[in-house]
């Protein structure tokens, strides 16, 4: 099976794959790359009997891509905007839009937050936001996933950031 090329993970979708057992599947099938911002962010996941288990993702740096990205970059993205919205976005989120942003490759970026979708669809690049559950079914590991990690989440804020870029209240550059 191929692997999911340049793919982004948010640290949410991260800790929900430690949750659900299955981060090594992802790296023997996935090119994951996170921001250094996020492997400081991933820091424990709750296991089925309610404990706190560490993650300690530079034990994976050789496994995976880890974006350094200078401050400027960033913040070119938030005064792009010139939204509010941004402000909703963590330090490891706008990492990784400012990479699907400012690179000519397809990265896709996998989120379980709103803000995510709704940016890169004002971007025009909602067409590079990936939900896990889309993830696991193109490469052949589908579970049942609630609705951050859904499809259907994913569309539901890529459309309302669609509609928000049209009526002028989210004004990328």
């Amino acid at each position: 099976m191929a692997k999911f090329s340049l793919l982004l993970l948010d640290s949410v979708v991260i800790i929900e794959l430690f949750e659900i057992g299955i981060w090594d599947q992802i790296l023997a099938h996935c090119d994951v790359h996170v921001s250094e911002t996020i492997v400081a962010e991933v820091l424990y996941y709750i296991d089925a009997n309610d404990q706190k288990q560490p993650i300690d993702l530079s034990r994976y740096a050789d496994k995976m891509t880890i974006h350094s990205l200078p401050v400027s970059r960033v913040l070119e993205l938030k005064k792009g905007f010139g939204s509010i919205l941004l402000d909703k976005l963590d330090a490891g989120e706008a990492e990784l839009l400012s990479v699907v942003h400012s690179s000519f490759d397809s990265y896709r970026l996998c989120s379980a937050d709103a803000v995510v979708f709704r940016v890169l669809a004002a971007l025009g690049k909602s067409d590079q936001g990936v939900s896990l559950e889309e993830l696991l079914q193109q490469i052949g590991l589908s579970r049942s996933v609630s609705w951050p990690f859904s499809k259907s989440f994913r569309v539901h804020w890529a459309r309302c950031g669609f509609e928000e870029k049209l009526h002028g209240i989210i004004l990328p550059n």
